[in-house]
């Protein structure tokens, strides 16, 4: 056994040394010492252009702000603040700046901005009277010059810990661009790292090691060299996925690769690239990725295999999609090199031979199957009291589409249990759901998504009978009401209270099922600015000139999806 290991081994190197000549794709052109960087600490990252997320390719570089919120915001380069906005989710407090050689930086997750901009930003929300806006200005209204204060550092809108959000995007096109090929000083000498590797079977008469599943094994290294030695078996054709991550100096943080390159039996038949990305494309990363093992195991694969709606443009080279075949005792030789944007490399390195196809395979049956998609057009299915139609484009694959009911006394439907999480969309689905119920108050009825034991609350309109509704997951769909509605709890202010020590009025907002929706606070009849903390289940107003020296009157109305509404009133001194 160790003679045979040992003749791999020694087989991989050579071939290995054989294929250092692999040209690559040409490194693209980007101005050069041009920005500067956004804040005055080093610059250490917790996350990197194209890393896999949840639905999106990450479209910037997460900056670390040492654990705390408030560090400096400084302006890359000259330029203009071409738009401001404010948001509960998402990128929460958010600058973008646009500069004249092409380029828009964009600063999110921030605490607070300079005052220009804040004043801007202010003025907006109170003449909407909305905490969220969208403000587009013009080049001559906030001018900046590099290394100007633009804001402060926090963790607003969909962050999950304080840190920047730094971006670099192309102005006319609205692209974002990879910023690390625009030579900032961060230090990486480290290559990607492979994880692990998964062979899958793909169509009726192929089989990995016997078996109709995927393979997933580890990855052993051996210097710069990942290695599996023993071959695997495969009948049929096949797909190559991997789990790897890149990581940069100082941090421990897990990144997304920049390049691989796959070539089998030193015939380039893959390639992926995070050069730019475009946001119309960011959601094909459920095409790119393993949707389904993501789902089940909480890793990410690379799963290098383009599938027929699978629009993505960061494929230079695709080979008749990704997808290989063998002949019955042949031997081919798969390499896979993994880049990240500072030209350090790895490799991996493995083994497929051919097989025939096993004799004792039975298929088994899946009784819930009721309709074979097709991806290239829109798809529909009914039954007496539920409806679903797919638009063309929702699928990025052919799939056997599996629909069946449960009956409940507890609800205003039955249990609808439409396919599996594990398969992605990428467009809404429509559906419809009859009531069994005669229902009064029928705007308080919403749809409960169910997928495991995590429930989530969606919109509906109610029409004849039916509640019609969208949604972009498959899942358990039920109709349920809402009648109940949001606890408002008073944190630091009551009725009469003296508050010319604080600065702040706070409340605890929480909402059992549709959620929070609409919140307005006034002082002395007019509205004030309050700012929603999702994640703390928070609203805040910061005390300003609104609130008068002496006595003063305090309203907040809160509202839920379905318009059950809270209400607190108080006087209060200052």
């Amino acid at each position: 056994m160790i003679k045979w290991q040992g003749r791999i081994l020694l087989y991989f190197l050579v071939f290995s040394i054989s294929q250092a000549g692999i040209s690559q794709v040409k490194e693209s052109s980007y101005p050069q010492d041009y920005f500067r960087s956004p804040l005055e600490i080093p610059l250490l990252l917790s996350g990197n252009f194209g890393e896999l997320r949840s639905n999106h390719f990450h479209a910037g570089i997460d900056i670390k702000t040492q654990g705390v919120v408030g560090q400096k915001v400084i302006v890359a380069a000259d330029g203009y603040v071409s738009r401001i906005k404010v948001q509960i989710y998402g990128y929460g407090k958010v600058v973008y700046v646009t500069h004249p050689n092409g380029y828009t930086t964009v600063y999110a997750h921030l605490k607070s901005f300079n005052r220009e901009i804040t004043n801007q930003a202010r003025l907006e929300q109170y003449l909407r009277e909305s905490y969220t806006v969208d403000v587009y200005l013009d080049s001559n209204q906030i001018i900046v010059s590099k290394g100007d204060l633009l804001a402060l550092s926090g963790n607003s809108g969909g962050s999950g810990g304080a840190h920047l959000h730094f971006e670099i995007r192309e102005t006319v096109s609205e692209i974002p661009v990879n910023p690390l090929l625009f030579n900032f000083a961060i230090k990486d000498n480290i290559a990607p790292k492979v994880k692990g590797v998964r062979i899958y079977p793909v169509g009726l008469n192929s089989f990995v090691n016997g078996k109709k599943k995927p393979l997933f094994l580890k990855t052993p290294k051996i210097g710069q060299n990942y290695i599996i030695e023993k071959p695997i078996s495969v009948c049929g054709q096949y797909v190559i996925g991997i789990q790897a991550n890149d990581y940069l100096n100082n941090s421990s943080n897990r990144c997304g690769i920049f390049d691989m390159l796959m070539t089998i039996d030193d015939e380039k038949v893959y390639q992926f690239r995070t050069e730019k990305i475009s946001f119309d494309e960011t959601r094909y990363l459920n095409a790119h990725c393993d949707y389904a093992f993501k789902k089940r195991t909480g890793k990410w694969v690379h799963k290098m295999h383009v599938l027929p709606n699978n629009n993505l443009s960061t494929y230079p080279l695709v080979v008749k999609g990704g997808v290989a075949s063998v002949r019955k005792d042949s031997l081919y030789r798969i390499k896979v090199q993994l880049k990240d944007a500072y030209q350090n490399k790895s490799y991996l390195h493995l083994l497929v031979k051919g097989e025939e196809k096993p004799t004792s395979y039975v298929e088994v049956a899946d009784t819930t199957i009721v309709k074979q998609y097709k991806c290239k057009q829109s798809n529909a299915y009914s039954v007496v009291d539920f409806r679903i139609y797919h638009p063309k484009g929702t699928f990025y694959d052919d799939l056997e589409f599996k629909f069946h009911q449960t009956k409940s006394k507890y609800f205003l439907s039955n249990l609808n249990h439409v396919h599996t999480s594990l398969t992605p969309m990428h467009k809404s689905a429509t559906m419809s759901i009859k009531c069994n119920k005669v229902i009064v108050k029928t705007d308080k009825i919403v749809v409960v998504r169910k997928q495991g034991k995590r429930k989530s609350y969606l919109t509906a309109n109610y029409i004849n009978g039916w509640v019609n509704f969208k949604s972009r997951y498959f899942g358990t769909f039920y109709l349920d009401m809402d009648t109940v509605a949001p606890i408002l709890k008073n944190v630091n202010i009551f009725n009469g209270k003296d508050i010319s020590a604080q600065k702040t009025i706070v409340f605890k907002v929480t909402d059992n099922k549709s959620g929070v929706s609409v919140y307005k606070g006034k002082v002395n009849g007019k509205w004030v600015l309050f700012e929603y903390n999702y994640k703390k289940s928070r609203l805040t107003y910061n005390i300003d000139e609104n609130v008068q020296r002496g006595k003063n009157t305090l309203s907040l109305l809160v509202k839920d999806s379905v318009g059950n509404q809270k209400t607190y009133n108080c006087s209060f001194t200052y």
